[in-house]
């Protein structure tokens, strides 16, 4: 008979763990239509578990250990309710064996069009880590549907947290780092700039240049990216700060290209880039307030991250003469011509809450962009 090891339920929160008891178990999940109580969602992911015996567990435990494993060897399960999105409720599974722990993500979907979203994100991120091989995005590990739920195992990114624009004491819209395990803080000047220069670096690596496919969509107050910095040094900050992505939830061409065009793969980087320094600046305060609209300093940031990544790649039609070659054509455009060319972005956002914001920054911020382009130059 299989040892059945301890499970405890917790709600993560920005004052640390909270237990689950009998005075809330009935409560509905946040942004839950279907109304799923705590018990529901809880005792559905302790019997997906022990359903499939362990083996949600004990196959993703034997890859990061590397060594065979047995349900036996499983004492101890902490299940923590992490947060709740509009399409799925994810979850953390600390699992706890003699001499070795390991965490998991465990993404709940009990919707249908969450569980749709699930699976097709499954097939996107594993499509990426087969195009790119980065380390940027979780791995999966096991998934199924269960209990009218779709489960799907994955990496935990541990010690990395969300990031959101927020407004300080003095008034000031500043970087807020979601750090649950040391306390909720605001980012130095410095630190943010670094955030934002690798997310750009990220988002530019996945670039595809022939088809111009690329991650989207994305969004900062989503929490699709994640941050850890480990040591608050700044000659440190460069070595011990790391920014992965949570998910893509598509990837492909977010323009028509003329498939015989001489400057077809050009285009679509051009595109890419300019799409991707305006939603840069894009988020809601704490991730849940009002549109938000980031300074020049993400702006700064986000070309500086881009023109790393096209440096740095090692695909054949990436190196640092294409970057260099980029950069020069840039450099003819005036304000007046990259304004035109970001009128098809904004009328993309016409729809949406962030238009008034972006009608009222995007001259300013094509300005900036113009003078950094004009000053700008590849690291050696």
């Amino acid at each position: 008979m299989v040892q059945t090891p301890k499970v405890t339920y917790l709600v993560s929160s920005p004052l640390g763990d909270l237990a689950v008891d009998e005075d809330n178990w009935h409560l509905p999940l946040d942004g839950d239509p279907c109304k799923t109580s705590y018990r529901n969602y809880f005792y559905s992911i302790r019997d997906f578990i022990f359903h499939h015996r362990f083996k949600p567990i004990i196959e993703p435990a034997e890859k990061k250990l590397d060594r065979s494993l047995t349900p036996e060897d499983l004492t101890e399960l902490v299940i923590r309710a992490e947060k709740h999105g509009a399409l799925y409720h994810p979850a953390s599974i600390q699992a706890f064996f003699e001499d070795a722990r390991i965490k998991l993500c465990l993404n709940v979907a009990v919707t249908d069009e969450g569980r749709k979203w699930l699976s097709h994100e499954a097939s996107v991120i594993d499509l990426l880590h087969l195009k790119f091989d980065l380390p940027y995005l979780p791995r999966h590990h096991y998934s199924k549907e269960f209990n009218s739920m779709y489960f799907l195992v994955a990496d935990w990114f541990e010690g990395f947290h969300e990031f959101h624009l927020s407004i300080d004491e003095q008034g000031r819209q500043r970087l807020k780092l979601w750090d649950y395990d040391r306390g909720d803080r605001y980012l130095t000047p410095e630190q943010s700039f670094r955030l934002y220069f690798l997310t750009s670096r990220l988002l530019t690596m996945y670039f595809d240049l022939e088809s111009a496919s690329q991650i989207y969509p994305w969004h900062h107050a989503a929490g699709d990216f994640i941050a850890r910095i480990s040591h608050e040094h700044e000659e440190l900050l460069e070595q011990e700060t790391d920014v992965r992505l949570t998910t893509a939830r598509g990837y492909g061409p977010q323009i028509a290209l003329d498939s015989s065009g001489p400057f077809r793969s050009l285009i679509g980087l051009y595109h890419f880039f300019l799409c991707m320094t305006i939603r840069m600046r894009l988020d809601k305060l704490d991730g849940v307030g009002k549109v938000a609209w980031a300074d020049d300093l993400c702006l700064d940031a986000a070309t500086r991250g881009f023109f790393e990544a096209l440096r740095t790649r090692t695909d054949p039609v990436f190196c640092r003469s294409s970057a260099e070659d980029f950069l020069g054509v840039l450099k003819t455009f005036n304000p007046g011509e990259i304004r035109r060319s970001c009128d098809q972005i904004l009328n993309s956002y016409a729809l949406t809450e962030e238009y008034p914001v972006l009608k009222n920054n995007i001259d300013r911020h094509v300005q900036k962009l113009h003078a950094n382009l004009q000053h700008f130059s590849l690291c050696p």
